[in-house]
């Protein structure tokens, strides 16, 4: 049975301050945890309902992590979802350091004030299916930690180095280090089905309701557009939807 501390505690991980001063995170879910379970990351606890301890037995025995058994009630007390699912997961926030010595051969997203914890979770997902292992995103971007980012990347997450620093110094390193394009996905810009630009590359997404920084758009080598349909009256495209269409070209070339 769960304490009232053990159940404040992890309530309390819903509040980006308690993650950040904990170095924690929570993961709910019976296909993130298990992705989670067989991954590199640190595992500090685990809750679960019988049922699905049973069919996680060895994963869990290779994980070290502490196994705590809770009821369907208590699941619902600890998760942040409105269907709790099976089993709640505490990991430790892994400390990775960012090498701009290590990005010239690949293909690198950064992102510029991105807010929507769906459209982060959503291009975490995208970058490990389209094998980028690299996000570099600016201080004010959503958390990764997010539940709502962790749910999104239904377990990309954990396959996905995100990075959070100032954006402008960052490009003009690269370029320094790299003499691959800077690519801005800017409106007016370049027809991407015609721009040369191919990865290796530095790939600028912006914010949901702002784009891009003028000071990232005029440090970028290349700027590109998704071109709408003849007649087309939408406005934009969402930063999700544009980040997998970009990528998706870039890789194809």
């Amino acid at each position: 049975m769960l304490s009232v501390n053990r159940i404040k505690f992890l309530r309390s991980l819903s509040a980006k301050k308690t993650r950040v001063f904990e170095g924690l995170f929570t993961v709910e879910g019976a296909k993130p945890v298990a992705e989670l379970l067989g991954s590199a990351i640190k595992i500090h606890s685990v809750y679960a309902v019988d049922e699905w301890i049973t069919q996680h037995k060895q994963l869990l025995a290779f994980s070290g992590a502490e196994l705590v058994p809770v009821t369907y009630t208590e699941l619902e007390r600890i998760s942040q979802l409105a269907t709790p699912n099976q089993v709640f997961a505490v990991a430790h926030q892994p400390q990775a350091h960012l090498d701009l010595n290590t990005l010239g051969d690949k293909l690198v997203l950064a992102l510029d004030d991105v807010s929507d914890p769906g459209n982060m979770g959503t291009i975490i997902r995208i970058a490990d299916w389209f094998g980028i292992d690299t996000i570099v995103c600016s201080p004010n971007t959503v958390e990764q930690y997010n539940p709502k980012t962790v749910q999104a990347t239904m377990g990309s997450l954990f396959r996905v180095n995100v990075f959070y620093t100032d954006l402008l110094p960052f490009v003009e390193d690269y370029k320094k280090a790299h003499k691959n394009p800077v690519c801005a996905a800017v409106l007016g810009g370049d027809d991407l089905y015609a721009s040369p630009v191919k990865s290796p590359c530095l790939l600028l997404m912006g914010s949901e309701s702002h784009g891009l920084s003028v000071g990232l758009i005029n440090a970028s080598t290349h700027k590109i557009t998704i071109p709408a349909a003849v007649g087309s009256k939408a406005e934009s495209l969402n930063v999700g939807v544009g980040t997998a269409i970009i990528v998706s070209e870039l890789r194809r070339r």
